[in-house]
């Protein structure tokens, strides 16, 4: 809003940013890579947003590290583009897209350079000769474009690249810096293998155009600086020429000086001192350093040593501290995890994501993303942000002695294995090679015997590297045996995503003996055995994954300590079995290449190899979704088990699957760790239960050959098959009977959310009050609100333990009546097939590209039909739809709706709508698919659209007044729905109240009267009761002709379409008015002035709402001022509009309220004002009280006593408003001028006032007069033109 430094304190501010600046080791603005791809607009923002968005982190660039091509320089990218628009640079969203791709092909790229959002920027719509910037803003700016080509010179670049890219002075300068190579001798254009730059080109650019750019490398430092120079390469600011062509041509001078002054390598005994000093981020550590992070809100990066001043972490832990919010969305491909590290309050383990570690305390204290956002902003000052290690590494270069040569090649992240609070990765083929942290200062490539220890093959002397791969140090190898270490500069370590372990392992071939030829499933010959294993997720047995068979459940392969073992689950992990794979090395057994051995168990029997076994990784198939007992005739109780049973996804019991009945979910099949039982869910897993299967070896019931017993008695005609089961029924309905109060909420439809089964049952939400749920408290059933979802509480109860779905339920409902629960016997639950929701909502998650606009809300569009589904329109990008295409459900564009194309996918045919799946999202990255697990669709309430519009066709009579837009009346419903207000034509915002779109009540839409409002009478009529506004209908619009005798006639070319209203005008003036106000808020009463703000640029947001002019906002809406009591305000607190005092102007206090926060102005509100009469007073509502729109008042005699300072401009204009009579500061508040008397009885030349007060033009009046002092100042050579004090008014008199 205002600025309120002084004209001494801005100098301050720009000397401070001058102070801090080090040529050397420059300081820029970046976002981080999360940032980039967390975006969820389609362009990149101001530099100022960004900032108070706290979404730049400012880094010191080591230029000693950048022209050696090591360091952060490895991590960072510089986007040249070309700027389509001088307001919007990327006006489609092309650039922002391709940077985001390019980040996705590139993992090692952390931080990002784009001009506009990371360089301070004037506000878009200033003249060329207005400048909005602060004096420290321009000086940063001023400094960093300077520096801009050694960045261009060292770092990579993503060059975006348009026809008109080499027609522009600074894309040209920038695409030639960075095809360049820094050498000794200056610079020559890079060769194969040393380029920095990746070209993508844009809109109309082809393969021609990227030709000709490339030609340009060839170009010396001289004759680019003569091509820039020529008038032909366009640039907007010519100063910038002026600035940068002497520093281009003098680079292979600059890059000679960097050069030679490099110091490469460190002696071994400075290495401890220099080794904080060394890190490319650094601590600002002056006065003035610390007053940039003040003055832009923004903290640089700091490598800061934990537990250096607090004592309580290990002196060798070393965080980079990120000051902003980073985000929830992970990567699409990888989203990372903390390995061992818990989060101290949702208790997830391992952490996902960004963790936020407390400063000072140990990992215990560390939180998720979730919870860090929960907490206030205080709160988040005290964590700073780690980033997730990556998933894997790849060591490569060189070539190595000894045993070190083994050590290249990938390496996976040990899953929850710490190695001294460090991540832990181990190589993917031979799994006895590490790369640990040695708990001191070095990354080290050990084998397993060593972990953790300082010893080892390779060694990274890098104790700041959270993981080796952002290390910019040079690897040391060792060949062993007393082989010394030597520098391996070819070694690299970068981040690298290995694939996924297999999901399941098959054994096949060769022919087994003995116990060993259980391992073999036996397909009819015996030339050929096969056997399938199942992958156990999230079970390591000594740390390696581990493998259950498919059909015997009692037989493993996992890793015994020297090899691959095939045994029984009761010697699990030992060295104990019947098959010996002797490979140490393999990650899993399927990518060795060694021979396996067997023996048939038993002293007297020999290991034998067997060279015709193979072990090959293998997808197995899914589980049962149901199974069946039937057959006999079970006594008593046990009867109760006999019919279907449900698998419960996700739920294992004692490692194996558990199935609960479908029609009696308390009871189940389970394993209870040695046989299988037919058991209640109080017994569940359990040795007891009344049904008993005596077989260890099944993976499931059905499986087994056994006998079922029944109290120990056998059931030899008892059978468990495979079974298929019905679906839940995906709707049901409560009605019948009357429940009062709060239970009165619970009647009606119910739609089941298959995403959420509560306590081990569905759960069913209801499709109009959506906070009302029908679910299982783990006892009975009840109907409650979600804050207390699962849990013990609930105006309605169904007193039936057994029912697995409340619809199956023959007990009687009770109801809570405020004095106690009741029966009701009337209340009958019966399944439905649900309408679809009126509404969608996509949420959660980071989407990228296109894929973006498909976040947010939907409407049904009512009566359309997609390949036999429901589609949803998205409620504000209109051309984006939720629809089916025959196979799965879509986010797909209007032009391809049903068709096999679009920007999302759920592949899920068997989901009636997107919101009953439980399936994954996958987006479109622009590289391919990317599951979005985070992306959930659920159903909502769609908010209405603001506005409507009635065209096509031709409409006679009365009807034809109805053509046109109309906006939605706020806070107003018509027979419960939102009704719709004519615009007068040709006006942007005041509406003709005599015409409306209302609902009947009944069964259609209808365009009426206001005298008829809500009737069933009107002029047009749409017949269709489901649709929620009229422009999702499909139905027909019918127009009425009684005139001449037809009635009611069809407008098939008659459409109703969501259409964005402009805001309304502001009103120049306000009055409140009526009733009698109590204390201090009488003051409020009367007429109020619009504030209109010349003191500042324009707002971006007022740009954005569309108001014209200049007029001053407060938390983004406009204010008015009193006329008469000054320090009287109406202003938007953020939250409802307040009659306040100018000290609280935009908080949360003041004398007056009008809680309605949907109005854009007070006057626009129908809510109720309250009014205080003192601090702490509590606020009486106040219906007499209005406020209502009026012209500009006059200039109250205290508005003109106080115009002489009114015009005061820039970031000091309230300092110098106690200043006016004895000093004046200039319009961009960098200079102060003399003194100026204003006291009567002084003379004073005109232009001699003018150049020492130019806020009021040569007019002490403050604008009654309007004299430019350069039209006049000749004149003042022969008549003596003078401002005199000494009249009064004061006026300008000519002398001569």
């Amino acid at each position: 809003m205002l600025y309120t430094k002084s004209a001494l304190e801005a100098h301050a501010d720009k000397a401070a940013i001058e102070t801090a600046w080090d040529p050397r080791k420059p300081g820029f603005y970046f976002l981080t890579r999360a940032a980039v791809l967390d975006l969820t607009a389609s362009q990149l923002q101001r530099m100022q947003e960004m900032r108070d968005s706290k979404l730049l982190v400012k880094v010191l660039i080591d230029l000693n590290d950048a022209f050696q091509g090591k360091g952060l320089i490895e991590s960072v990218l510089f986007v040249s583009h070309r700027w389509e628009d001088p307001a919007t640079p990327d006006e489609t969203g092309a650039q922002l897209a391709a940077i985001k791709a390019h980040l996705l092909d590139h993992p090692e790229i952390q931080f990002v350079w784009f001009d506009y959002s990371c360089m301070p920027q004037r506000s878009s719509g200033l003249s060329p000769d207005q400048d909005d910037r602060t004096p420290a803003e321009k000086a940063e700016f001023d400094l960093m474009l300077k520096s801009i080509a050694d960045l261009y010179l060292t770092a990579k670049v993503l060059i975006l690249l348009d026809t008109m890219y080499r027609t522009r002075f600074w894309t040209t300068m920038e695409g030639w810096c960075a095809m360049q190579k820094v050498t000794p001798q200056g610079v020559r254009p890079a060769r194969a293998g040393e380029s920095r730059v990746t070209v993508v080109c844009i809109h109309n650019a082809t393969q021609h155009d990227e030709r000709a750019l490339l030609e340009m490398s060839t170009k010396t430092a001289e004759e680019i600086t003569k091509f820039l120079a020529s008038p032909d390469v366009a640039v907007t600011n010519k100063k910038d020429k002026t600035t940068m062509l002497p520093i281009v041509g003098k680079t292979d001078e600059r890059v000679r000086e960097m050069m030679s002054g490099m110091h490469s390598v460190i002696p071994e005994s400075h290495e401890e001192e220099l080794r904080e000093d060394d890190n490319p981020i650094t601590l600002f550590i002056d006065s003035a350093r610390e007053r940039v992070g003040s003055l832009f809100g923004i903290t640089p990066l700091v490598m800061e040593r934990e537990g250096a001043t607090t004592g309580n972490a290990a002196a060798s832990e070393l965080h980079v501290q990120i000051p902003v919010r980073a985000s929830s969305a992970p990567e699409p491909f990888y989203q990372g995890f903390h390995p061992g590290i818990t989060c101290g309050r949702s208790g997830m383990n391992p952490i996902v994501g960004m963790r936020f570690h407390l400063r000072g305390s140990e990992p215990s204290s560390d939180l998720c993303q979730a919870e860090y956002d929960k907490l206030d902003d205080a709160e988040n000052g005290l964590y700073e942000a780690i980033p997730p290690p990556p998933p894997g590494l790849k060591l490569e270069g060189g070539s190595l002695p000894g045993y070190a040569a083994d050590y290249p090649g990938t390496y996976r992240l040990a899953d929850g294995k710490l190695v001294n609070g460090r991540p832990a990765y181990q190589h993917t083929t031979d799994a006895t090679l590490w790369i640990a942290f040695d708990g001191v200062d070095s990354w080290m490539g050990q084998p397993e015997s060593l972990l953790g220890e300082k010893k080892g093959f390779l060694g990274l002397r890098d104790r700041a590297a959270a993981s080796p791969d952002v290390s910019a140090k040079t690897w040391k190898a060792s060949g062993g045996a007393g082989a010394g270490w030597v520098e391996a500069p070819q070694l690299k370590c970068t981040a690298w995503t290995p694939p996924p372990l297999p999901p399941g392992l098959k054994l096949e071939g060769g022919s087994l003996r003995g116990v060993a030829a259980k391992y073999m499933a036996l397909p009819g010959e015996a030339a050929k055995y096969m056997g399938g294993y199942r992958l156990v997720v999230g079970k390591l047995v000594n740390g390696r994954p581990a493998y259950q068979h498919t059909s015997d459940a009692t037989l493993w392969i996992t890793f015994a300590g020297n090899g691959w073992i095939g045994q029984p689950e009761s010697a699990l992990g030992e060295e104990k079995g019947n098959l010996d794979l002797r490979d140490p090395a393999a990650a899993s057994p399927d990518v060795s290449a060694k021979t396996w051995m067997a023996t048939a168990g038993g002293a007297d029997n020999p290991w034998v190899e067997a060279p015709q076994l193979k072990c090959t990784a293998w997808t197995p198939p899914a589980l049962l979704h149901g199974l069946k007992l039937e057959g006999g005739s079970l006594p008593g109780g046990a009867a109760e088990y006999m019919g279907g049973f449900r698998l419960a996804d996700g739920k294992l019991v004692n490692g194996r699957p558990a199935y609960q009945h479908v029609t009696d979910g308390s009871r189940w099949l389970a394993f209870d760790g040695a046989i299988w039982r037919g058991q209640t869910v109080a017994d569940l897993g359990q040795k007891r239960g009344v049904l008993q299967l005596p077989d260890e070896a099944a993976a499931t019931p059905d499986a087994s050959a056994a006998p079922w017993l029944c109290g120990w008695a056998p059931q030899p005609q008892l059978q468990c098959i495979p079974w298929t089961p019905p679906p839940l029924s995906p709707g049901l309905k409560l009605e019948g009977g009357s429940l009062a109060g709060a239970a009165a909420e619970y009647m009606g439809g119910y739609r089941l959310d298959r995403s959420r089964p509560v306590n081990g049952r569905p759960a069913y939400q209801h499709m109009a009050h959506l906070t009302r749920w029908l679910a299982f408290d783990g006892a009975i059933w009840r109907g409650q609100p979600e804050a207390d979802l699962g849990k013990k509480r609930g105006v309605l109860q169904l007193p039936d333990t057994a029912a697995l779905t409340p619809d199956a339920s023959a007990a009687t409902w009770l109801a809570e009546t405020g004095s106690g629960l009741a029966a009701q016997p009337q209340l009958k639950c019966i399944p439905c097939i649900p309408p679809p929701p009126p509404g969608l909502k996509l949420e959660g998650g980071s989407l990228g590209g296109g894929a973006s606009e498909y976040m947010g809300g939907y409407s049904l569009y009512s009566g359309k039909l997609v390949n036999g589904r429901p589609a949803w329109r998205h409620t504000t990008h209109f051309t984006c739809w939720l629809a089916f295409d025959g196979a799965i459900w879509r986010g797909q564009p209007e032009a391809d709706l049903g068709q096999k194309r679009g920007f999302l996918q759920l592949p899920d045919a068997g989901a009636l709508t997107p919101d009953a799946s439980a399936a994954t999202w996958l987006a479109e990255t622009g590289s391919g698919l990317a599951a979005q697990p985070q992306l959930k669709c659920i159903p909502c309430i769609p908010p209405p659209p603001p506005g409507l519009k009635l065209e096509g066709g031709s409409l006679g009579g009365g009807a034809s007044e109805y053509m046109g837009g109309y906006r939605l009346a706020d806070g107003k419903l018509v027979n419960g729905r939102p009704a719709y207000q004519q615009m007068t034509l040709g006006s942007s915002w005041a509406a003709d109240g005599s015409r409306w779109i209302a609902f009947n009540g009944k069964d259609s839409w209808i365009g009426q009267s206001e005298a008829d409002l809500g009737k069933g009478n009107g002029i047009l009529l749409l017949l269709d009761a489901a649709a929620a506004t009229p422009d999702v209908s499909t139905k027909t619009w019918k127009a009425w002709a009684g005139a001449t005798g037809s009635g009611w006639v069809e407008e098939p070319p008659l459409k109703c379409i969501p259409w964005t209203p402009s805001p309304p005008p502001l009103s120049p003036g306000l009055k409140l008015e009526g009733g009698s106000l109590p204390g201090a808020a009488a003051e409020y009463m009367g007429e109020y002035r619009l504030v209109v703000d010349d003191r500042v640029g324009w707002p971006p947001q007022a740009v954005k709402a569309g108001w014209p002019g200049n007029h001053m906002l407060v938390n983004g809406r406009p204010a008015w001022r009193h006329t008469t009591h000054l320090k009287c305000w109406l202003a938007f607190d953020g939250a409802i509009w307040r009659g306040q005092p100018e000290a609280s102007l935009g908080q949360k206090r003041g004398f007056l309220q009008l809680p309605d926060a949907g109005a854009l102005t007070p006057d626009a509100s129908a809510a109720t004002w309250l009014a205080a009469g003192g601090p702490g007073s509590a606020g009486a509502a106040q219906p007499q009280l209005k406020c209502i729109p009026c012209a500009a008042p006059e200039l109250s005699q205290v508005e003109l006593k106080e115009l002489p300072v009114k015009h005061f401009r820039g970031p000091c204009a309230d300092c110098c408003k106690p200043l006016a009579p004895c000093c004046c500061v200039s319009a961009d508040g960098e200079a102060i001028f003399g003194c100026v008397p204003t006291e009567p009885g002084y003379i004073l030349p005109a232009c001699l006032h003018m150049a020492l007060c130019p806020q009021l033009g040569c007019d002490p009046k403050g604008g009654f007069l309007q004299l430019d002092c350069r039209e006049f100042c000749f004149y003042t050579l022969l008549p003596f033109v003078c401002c005199c004090q000494i009249f009064a008014p004061p006026r300008f008199s000519f002398f001569w």
